[in-house]
């Protein structure tokens, strides 16, 4: 695979972005693919290689890349304007359709990002509670935020008892109900239900950071694969239809409160070209269903484990419906805990071959990788067919 223009635009980037990126998880020796298009499953580099694209964009295109509807609806809503500092009637059309599937969200505000969307969610339980602390499982907040206790995912009894200890000082529990943060982890059966019984046996409101896995793993996103509705819910990403957009919401009486919810929110917040992709894929997705999606993530499941198993590579295929992660560990195994000692210098080296194969996988061991309703069978089995290339090699 050629390569050459991508070098040369990282080394001129390296002159004024630390590493020549602006996300530390695009670096990678000796550089990366740099993208200029992107079309369904596949992206285009400046260089011409079409890639099968796994990544799409950290998981904010459930649909692929440049789906026509989208983009036409995107560009409409340019010509009128791209920001107003006033109300629209966009925000009351994506209010109603996030109210209609994710019902625990009775009212909602939005934001120009998700990590503000997270902040004032916990901003909203701090009010709501009369409390402070707010207990981060897995990572699910920022390690520097004020007041809060990181929790292990999947450790109920580390939870219990920290909430036993400081008995009426926690506002929240927040946790991503599928974690991301750290490759991907599954909720173990009977976890989440648990985390929402403690959360409720101590007073604290449960907080679903949902920006990666609403409208992804179900048209109701995590609370509604799993069937445990938290009390605040934090959206993002899918639901911007791949532009900037975070969200929170709960209960009416949550979020009427005095001074729940009314701080303002940034310049950004509610814009309407991020509302119109929003919609729009929402409407999309709505319509389409995640069925289909689904049963290609758990085919491509079965094709990658195939393989690993013939070859005796004891490496560990994790998914739920359309995101995955492999994690090159040769014993067993919980990716919540092991991914920090699997060996990633054999995955960085996995995936730059793949890369070049022509698969485009996150380059972090510690990252998630996506299928979008744009991968059709045909995308899968040669997803599979080059893996199965890759390992060999």
């Amino acid at each position: 695979m050629k390569n050459v223009r991508s070098g040369a635009l990282h080394f001129e980037a390296k002159r004024y972005l630390p590493d020549g990126v602006s996300m530390p998880s695009w670096s990678f020796e000796p550089y990366p693919n740099y993208i200029q298009a992107g079309r369904g499953p596949y992206v285009t580099d400046v260089d011409g290689n079409d890639l099968i694209d796994y990544r799409m964009g950290s998981g904010a295109l459930i649909l692929g890349h440049a789906r026509r509807e989208v983009t036409e609806a995107v560009k409409q809503q340019l010509e009128l304007g791209a920001v107003f500092d006033a109300p629209t009637e966009k925000e009351l059309k994506m209010a109603k359709l996030i109210g209609r599937s994710f019902p625990s969200m009775e009212m909602m505000r939005f934001c120009g990002s998700e990590a503000e969307a997270k902040v004032r969610g916990v901003r909203v339980a701090q009010s709501y509670t009369g409390r402070k602390k707010v207990m981060s499982i897995g990572g699910a907040l920022p390690s520097d935020m004020s007041s809060t206790v990181p929790v292990p995912f999947n450790d109920l009894d580390t939870a219990d008892d920290l909430m036993r200890q400081d008995e009426g000082g926690f506002a929240a529990v927040a946790l991503e109900p599928l974690a991301t943060i750290n490759g991907l982890s599954l909720p173990a059966e009977g976890y989440l239900q648990g985390i929402r019984d403690i959360a409720t046996d101590h007073g604290a409101l449960l907080m679903f950071d949902e920006t990666t896995t609403g409208f992804r793993l179900a048209k109701g996103g995590a609370q509604q694969f799993y069937r445990v509705v938290p009390d605040i819910t934090v959206l993002g990403r899918t639901a911007g239809g791949g532009l900037p957009f975070g969200a929170f919401g709960a209960s009416r009486e949550v979020m009427t409160t005095r001074h729940a919810g009314r701080r303002s929110c940034d310049a950004f917040a509610g814009n309407p070209l991020s509302l119109a992709a929003g919609i729009e894929t929402l409407r999309i997705i709505g319509k389409e269903g995640h069925d289909d999606t689904n049963a290609r993530g758990e085919e491509l499941r079965k094709g990658i484990e195939s393989v690993i198993n013939e070859l005796h590579l004891g490496f560990h295929f994790v998914g739920e419906g359309s995101m995955f992660q492999l994690f090159l560990a040769n014993r067993s195994f919980s990716a919540e805990i092991d991914a920090g000692n699997c060996d990633l210098d054999r995955y960085a080296e996995l995936s730059s071959m793949l890369m070049n194969k022509g698969v485009c996988l996150t380059s972090s061991q510690f990252g998630t990788n996506f299928l979008s309703t744009s991968h059709d069978r045909s995308v899968i089995e040669r997803t599979v067919d080059i893996f199965t290339e890759a390992l060999l090699g």
